[in-house]
């Protein structure tokens, strides 16, 4: 092999050393980029889940201070013959109204935001009828003689219409549940469709640069084998 034929065999082995490197770095970029897109995917899923479960927790706390101010409008009814009692209960009822206003006004803001137009038609409902359950309450207790008062009577004015109130709270628990569950099942569908895309996109670049490194090799030790 005299010099010229060195020299350009050199060149060759520079060059497909150096298709090697880019290789190696182009599939390191995919690999890195395959990472990234997966881990993003999977952080927005992550998100849209928690808010999800937020919303979810909000809706029981809600829940359970509109528990709460049924059970304090009972004890004010049980024990409104004193005053003071009465005066403590009823304090209790109107905070206990407050704060599930308070929780569910903020759940109906979070849901516009979402554009989740059926839980807020469920909150529209459920705030609707908890403002009017509670005026009943108010409206009982106006009619009240506290000299004379008759627990048995306030309470038949207002019997049962605490009842389908805790069915709308628990068809919207079930709402946000299912909300969770199906976002869940969407964010795993996502993520596998993306995994497999990913993947034959990664078994494709692999393939052409096995292909271009062979093709290259093959052309070298061809050139070298002829002379």
């Amino acid at each position: 092999m005299n010099h010229l034929d060195r020299v350009h065999l050199q060149r060759s082995l520079i060059q497909l050393a150096s298709l090697l490197v880019l290789i190696l770095l182009i599939s390191g970029l995919l690999a890195l980029f395959s990472l990234w897109s997966l881990n993003r995917a999977y952080q927005a899923d992550q998100n849209r889940v928690n808010e999800l479960a937020r919303l979810l927790d909000s809706g029981r706390a809600a829940q359970g201070h509109f528990r709460s101010e049924v059970q304090e409008w009972k004890d004010a009814l049980l024990r409104g013959a004193d005053p003071d009692q009465r005066a403590r209960y009823l304090s209790s009822v109107d905070a206990e109204h407050s704060a599930a206003q308070e929780l569910l006004l903020r759940l109906r803001a979070l849901t516009n935001s979402r554009a989740i137009s059926d839980l807020s038609a469920q909150l529209d409902a459920i705030l609707s009828a908890e403002g009017s359950l509670y005026l009943a309450y108010r409206q009982a207790l106006d009619t009240a003689d506290p000299k004379h008062w008759d627990a048995s009577l306030l309470d038949r004015q207002v019997a049962g219409l605490d009842r389908p109130l805790q069915g709308q709270f628990d068809g919207l628990m079930k709402r946000l549940t299912q909300e969770i569950e199906s976002t869940v099942t969407e964010a795993h569908q996502r993520e596998s469709e993306r995994y497999a895309s990913l993947r034959q996109v990664l078994w494709v670049a692999m393939a052409l640069s096995i292909a271009v490194v062979a093709s290259l090799l093959w052309r070298v030790i061809g050139r070298g084998s002829n002379r």
